[in-house]
């Protein structure tokens, strides 16, 4: 660290010690420039996660309203079949862990 330090000590009393104002500005409008592009990449992924979040949401109204209509299918059957009984059953579990996964 002690060498380090020397070493940029040296480098910083054998440095021309005036910068001109036009390299200040220069890089000045670089790092705007780099800012309105980050600016420009970060709506772009606000955009992209609100339409994969709009995506998943009619996913799961569209899987809501499918299970609706199976499970009353199902169901009628498993009050007359018991062998359906246990499809309801696993119907309910599999719905269930989906419903987990999306969340």
């Amino acid at each position: 660290r002690e060498e380090q330090y020397k070493q940029l000590l040296a480098e910083y009393e054998g440095a021309t010690k005036t910068v001109q104002r036009n390299t200040f500005v220069h890089r000045i409008m670089e790092i705007i420039k780099n800012i309105k592009h980050q600016e420009a990449d970060i709506c772009n992924i606000i955009r992209d996660t609100r339409e994969v979040q709009r995506e998943i949401k009619t996913a799961t109204e569209q899987l809501n309203r499918v299970h609706a209509q199976i499970d009353e299918v199902v169901f009628q059957y498993a009050r007359k079949d018991p062998g359906c009984k246990q499809a309801y059953i696993n119907l309910n579990k599999i719905h269930s862990n989906f419903a987990v996964l999306i969340e």
